[in-house]
């Protein structure tokens, strides 16, 4: 056993003789107690509200400079206690804790917004931004978070006129509202048709897999049309007609329902207009690394275009596929519905027909190599993977993780491990919890988690919170303050080791913390992950491909009994499986991300109105560059596209970063995944300067390309050539 292998025993932290704790979460005595975190907020408040008075009162020179470091004081105060409390309220395991965590949060945030509406605050950023003395004196990084707090605060139409202002918030309230329906929608199933109907017999003889909530009425089975069931029937049931009635019911959805998306599609529309953008991608582009809705759709025209032979390679697979099955003469036409089934028994026999010549492949329901699976966990015990990780940071950046000792009350859950990130020249640089076992009641999913950022602490700083001494350093003549971060995930605890899914899960989170780790400037606003949007996701998914190269693997994939190390050959298998009629999903996400630009890329208009969303979508699945399937009529499989809502206008963002990060993979490290020069590059061009500086200059002297360092259009347009090459 490594010093890492104890990353995933349970074990109890040690209290007091008295029992007692010793210190409450992340190290804070307040939170010793759930109710730690209403003195939290009142401090939190109380240096917001003085910080407010001081900005708001500056009128010389000095005190307007003064005032973008004072605006990234403020952001702290508040960030330090939301984030906190951000993480606490999904993830921690007591009720008590999670409820005033939500009280936090929301008092918090509701303070937020009405500083986002403060023309005083405003008037004073204007002011330090035209003022040629004092802007003049303002370094890259200074101008840039005053920018970036200018921007926030006119996307919140504080510029406008106070009759605008008003529409503003009406709209805002509005969309708020409908965004709350759309989402509760999704969370009710509430069918107009609840089942499908097939007989019993027909059931026995055509269903390869046993549909949940299946029941028996008379001589008839009813299939439920909610999602599990539905895709159950999608995948294994052989009667096409059956699967087409059971796509088109589950995706038959009520007029009024579809109403709140197109209406609320069409007030995302006025406000922009509002503003004075002409769409709400426009709005919500503004200050990212695309910048508007045209460049994102030259990007993602070249990325189909780049991607499709792929995908239609892939497609005549499942024709083929289709035509055994029918007993057709050629290939048959393929539909939506046939996609899953036909996919699965394609797989089944491409793997079934697969010898290694030590043995046989066995073929789960999923299509996937059951067998393979349980090899390659032998090989990756969560403690071997975290040593692994940082075997490959001390390669690359010079920084190695040590597990570091927690005291009683520090920690939510036993289970939960710390590390400490320590650089080679500097020392420790900051924090990361691990919470990566799953447990009853923890969310599903994975995510990377901010709980205190970087940036340099000011001599003349207002008393703040106070901050564990081990989080803050002297670095020459500044005081600093370190990153904390929780990465967290839902790892099972049945089996020896991760999936090949759960490592490279695990690799893609731990690069969101790498990025929080080393993006150390001298601003809270933008240090680490607080980036463009549609760059943050550039540094994890480059880290993801690490996990596919079986050198990096060579650094710590031992067998959990015999210690012999991973033969290439087995994530060579993982790797081929994983391929294996990919390009069907990776256009898929391509379309999602060309209907998000249609919805959300219309100029507003009196006559947008109801059928918005559907006469769109037609337009998209008629589109032969992006749909690879017909378009079915009354299909409105777009109330199922939760992203709408939560990245509305963002959708692309992922593709982006795994276009940018396969080139820099290509480009920096196929040769040599473990080349110091090459981790030391990204380090200085990109990693470093979290969101201080412009991402396109930073891609661009990574990759040595004008047109990237360019950006906008020109950018986007030359990503979209890269392609989408699977790792």
């Amino acid at each position: 056993m490594n010093r890492y292998d104890d990353i995933r025993r349970v074990k109890h932290s040690p209290r007091t003789a008295a029992g007692y704790l010793n210190t409450g979460l992340f190290g804070d005595d307040r939170l010793a107690t759930p109710d730690g975190f209403r003195e939290l907020t009142e401090e939190s408040l109380a240096r917001s509200r003085r910080l407010v008075a001081m900005i708001r009162s500056a009128n010389t020179d000095g005190a307007l400079r003064d005032a973008v470091r004072r605006l990234d004081e403020l952001s702290d105060a508040l960030c330090r206690v939301l984030d906190l409390a951000e993480f606490v309220r999904h993830v921690h395991p007591d009720p008590r804790y999670v409820e005033e965590a939500h009280r936090a949060f929301e008092r918090l945030f509701s303070f937020m917004n009405t500083l986002n509406t403060d023309t005083g605050l405003y008037q004073t950023l204007r002011e330090l931004l035209t003022n040629r003395r004092v802007a003049s004196r303002l370094g890259e990084e200074e101008r840039r978070v005053a920018e970036l707090f200018l921007r926030d605060f006119e996307r919140s139409g504080i510029h406008l006129p106070a009759t605008h202002r008003r529409q503003f918030v009406a709209l805002s309230d509005e969309i708020l509202g409908l965004s709350r329906q759309f989402m509760h929608r999704n969370d009710m199933h509430d069918a107009p048709i609840p089942y499908v109907e097939v007989k019993r017999a027909e059931y026995a003889r055509h269903c390869e897999s046993s549909v949940r909530g299946a029941t028996r009425h008379g001589d008839m089975v009813r299939l439920p049309t909610s999602d599990i069931p539905a895709r159950t029937v999608l995948r294994f049931y052989g009667d096409e007609t059956v699967r087409e009635r059971m796509y088109r019911a589950m995706h038959t959805v009520r007029d009024e329902q579809v109403k709140v998306l197109d209406d609320l599609l069409v007030r995302r529309a006025a406000l922009a207009k509002l503003v004075g953008w002409d769409s709400f991608a426009d709005m919500s582009l503004d200050g990212k690394m695309a910048g508007s809705s045209e460049s994102v759709r030259s990007f993602l025209d070249g990325l189909a275009s780049q991607h499709l032979p792929q995908a239609q390679q892939d497609l005549k697979v499942l024709e083929q596929e289709k035509a055994r099955h029918t007993g057709a003469s050629s290939a048959s036409m393929l539909h939506a519905w046939d996609r899953d089934y036909y996919t699965y028994h394609a797989r089944q026999r491409h793997f079934s027909a697969k010898h290694d010549g030590h043995r046989r492949h066995d073929i789960g329901r999923d299509g996937q190599d059951t067998t393979l699976a349980a090899s390659f966990q032998a090989y990756t015990s969560i403690g071997r993977c975290i040593q692994g990780i940082s075997r490959l940071l001390e390669a690359l950046y010079g920084i190695r993780l040590e597990p570091a000792a927690t005291v009683a009350g520090e920690i939510w859950h036993a289970s939960v491990r710390k590390l400490a990130v320590v650089d080679a020249v500097h020392g420790r640089i900051g924090t990361i919890y691990c919470d990566l076992a799953d447990r009853p009641g923890k969310p599903t999913g994975a995510a990377h988690y901010t709980v205190r950022c970087a940036r340099r602490v000011w001599p003349d700083e207002l008393p703040a919170t106070p901050i564990p001494a081990e989080n803050l350093v002297r670095r020459g003549e500044h005081m600093r303050q370190l990153p904390v971060v929780v990465l967290v995930c839902g790892f099972t605890q049945e089996t020896v080791g991760l999936s090949f899914y759960e490592l490279e899960t695990l690799f893609h989170e731990m690069g969101h913390a790498v990025h929080s780790m080393l993006g150390q400037t001298e601003f809270h606003n933008v240090a680490g992950t607080r980036c463009a949007t549609d760059f943050v996701e550039f540094p994890s998914i480059l880290f993801e491909q690490f996990a596919s190269d079986h050198r990096v693997l060579g650094l710590f994939a031992r067998h959990y009994q015999t210690g012999e190390p991973m033969p290439p050959s087995i994530l060579q298998r993982q790797l081929d499986q994983r391929a294996y009629l990919a390009a069907l999903d990776r256009h898929h996400q391509i379309m999602l991300a060309f209907v998000d630009q249609l919805y959300h890329g219309v100029a507003w208009k009196s006559t947008l109105g109801d059928g918005l969303s559907d006469r769109l979508l037609a337009d998209a699945e008629n589109n032969p560059r992006y749909s690879l399937f017909p378009h079915v009529t009354g299909a409105r499989w777009q109330m199922d596209f939760t992203h709408l809502i939560t990245y509305g206008a963002g959708y692309y963002a992922y593709l982006l970063g795994r276009a940018l990060a396969g080139q820099a993979w290509r480009q920096w490290f196929a040769a040599n995944p473990l080349n110091r020069a090459a981790g030391e590059r990204l380090r200085h061009d990109v990693l470093r300067w979290g969101g201080a500086r412009d991402p396109w200059r930073c891609m661009g002297d990574l990759l040595e390309d004008e047109q990237i360092r360019e950006g906008g259009a020109v950018g986007m347009s030359r990503v979209g050539t890269f392609g989408w090459q699977a790792s």
